[in-house]
C-alpha cells in the first residue's frame, strides 16, 4: 500500500538522522587524526604550581608550540628564563598553551581549561597562520558559526537550531557554488581550498572575544601577529601568491585590532619581513613557516621587549603599588 505521510516523515527523519550521525562521526575522526594536544610539560603542569608566581600564558598554535623543537627550545620556555634572569620580582612562570593547527576561534574555546585555570596576570594572543590558511578542516566552519551565533541572544537560539553538522555543510558547499566561475584565485587553488579556515570577520570576532574575556578576567593582552609571509616566500606560483596576500589581510587585521582595542603589539612578522634572506634562512625553517630555534629566541627576545616597553612587569611602579 501507499505510504502514510507520517511514515515519510518519520523515514525521512530517520534518514537525515542517519546521515547528520555518520557525518559527525567523520568529521570528528578526521580531527582526532590531527595534532591536537598541548606540549606533555604543559598537561603536567597544575595550576595551583602557577598561582603562586607571576604568570605568563602563550596562546598559540605549532609557533608557540615551538614546531619540531625541543619544550625548552621554544620561545615562551625562552621568555620564562629571560624574565627569571632579568626580574628582580616574584617567581615568574610562562605557559606554553600553543597547541598545532589552532586557529583563534579554537583558542577562544579553551580559554577556561588552558589559559585562565593558571591565574595569568600576561596573555599572548598569537594566531593568524592556521585562520589564514587556505584550505579548511572539517569543524572550521560549525566552530565559527557556534562563535558568531553566541554573540546575541537570537543568534544563540538560530545556533541551537542551526547545529547539524549535515545543514552547516550543505550551507558550506552551496555558497562555494554560488561564487562566480571567473574567480582566478579559486580557480588555481581548487575546490576547497579558496577560502581561509577561519573567515577575516570570524578571525577578528574570535581576537575581540579573547581580548575582551582576558581582561574581564583581570590579565594584561597582547597580540601576536603570525611568522608569514617572510623573506622564505620567494619566487611564488600565482596559488602562493594568492595566500600571501590572504596571510597579510590577517595580520593586518592584528594590526588593526591591537590599534583599536589598546592591546600592546608584538609585530613579529613585520620584523622578519624586514630581515634580509640570508638572516631569514637562520630564523625560519625550510618550511617558510615555522621558526627556527635561532628564531624562538628571536621571538622570546621581542616579547620580552613588548612587555617591558608596555610597564607590565611586576617591578614596575604601578606593580609596587599593588
Amino acid at each position: 500500500g501507499i505510504m502514510s505521510p507520517v511514515m515519510v516523515a518519520l523515514w525521512l527523519l530517520a534518514g537525515f538522522l542517519c546521515a547528520e550521525l555518520l557525518l559527525r562521526a567523520r568529521h570528528r575522526t578526521l580531527d582526532l587524526a590531527r595534532p591536537t594536544e598541548l606540549r606533555p610539560e604543559t598537561r603536567q603542569l597544575r595550576p595551583e604550581q602557577t598561582r603562586a608566581a607571576f604568570s605568563i600564558v602563550c596562546l598559540g598554535d605549532s609557533n608557540t608550540f615551538g614546531e619540531a623543537l625541543s619544550f625548552e627550545q621554544a620561545f615562551p620556555a625562552l621568555l620564562e628564563a629571560l624574565l627569571r634572569s632579568k626580574s628582580p620580582g616574584p617567581d615568574m612562570v610562562v605557559v606554553n598553551a600553543g597547541i598545532r593547527g589552532n586557529t583563534a576561534v579554537m583558542g577562544l574555546e579553551r580559554l577556561t581549561t588552558d589559559v585562565l585555570a593558571y591565574r595569568p596576570r600576561i596573555v599572548i594572543s598569537a594566531f593568524g597562520a592556521n585562520d589564514g590558511h587556505l584550505g579548511e578542516w572539517p569543524l572550521d566552519n560549525c566552530r565559527e558559526q557556534q562563535m558568531t551565533h553566541r554573540t546575541t541572544p537570537l543568534g544563540r537560539l538560530e545556533a541551537w537550531l542551526l547545529q547539524s553538522h549535515l545543514l552547516l555543510s550543505l550551507r558550506t558547499r552551496l555558497s562555494r557554488t554560488r561564487r562566480p566561475a571567473s574567480d582566478a584565485a579559486s580557480a588555481a587553488l581548487g575546490d576547497g581550498a579558496s577560502q581561509p579556515r577561519v573567515s577575516l570577520q570570524g578571525f577578528a570576532l574570535a581576537q575581540r572575544l579573547i581580548a575582551d574575556r582576558l581582561r574581564r578576567a583581570g590579565c594584561s593582552v597582547l597580540f601576536m601577529t603570525s611568522t608569514v609571509p617572510n623573506p622564505a616566500w620567494t619566487n611564488l606560483v600565482a596559488a602562493e601568491q594568492h595566500q600571501a596576500s590572504v596571510y597579510e589581510q590577517f595580520n593586518e587585521t592584528v594590526r588593526t585590532l591591537a590599534d583599536e582595542l589598546a592591546v600592546p603589539l608584538i609585530d613579529l612578522q613585520k620584523l622578519l619581513q624586514q630581515q634580509t634572506p640570508s638572516d631569514s634562512a637562520t630564523l625560519i625553517a625550510p618550511d617558510a613557516v615555522h621558526l627556527t630555534a635561532k628564531g624562538h629566541r628571536f621571538a622570546a627576545e621581542l616579547v620580552l621587549e613588548t612587555i617591558q616597553r608596555s610597564g607590565l612587569l611586576p617591578d614596575d611602579s604601578t606593580e609596587a603599588e599593588q
